[in-house]
């Protein structure tokens, strides 16, 4: 799910990718340039919630965008 990660009035924090995998597990892909920031507020609101946190250095994600991304991807 593409969605935003939104303050208290709805101000946009900024977006990010929810995976659901099951009752119990989520993976959470924010913006590598403000993962910093995104982790930090994640944390912070996490503490009211039995959730465990991972911070995963051996996955990423590349984004294709564009109107040509398709035809992009098909040479990979």
């Amino acid at each position: 799910l593409y969605t935003g990660m939104l303050n208290a009035s709805g101000g946009v924090i900024d977006d990010l990718i929810v995976y659901y995998f099951d009752e119990t597990f989520y993976r959470l892909v924010v913006n590598s340039a403000t993962r910093e920031k995104d982790l930090a507020w994640i944390t912070e609101h996490a503490k009211d919630y039995v959730v465990d946190i991972q911070v995963r250095d051996d996955l990423a994600l590349i984004a294709v965008q564009g109107p040509h991304a398709q035809e992009k991807v098909q040479r990979l």
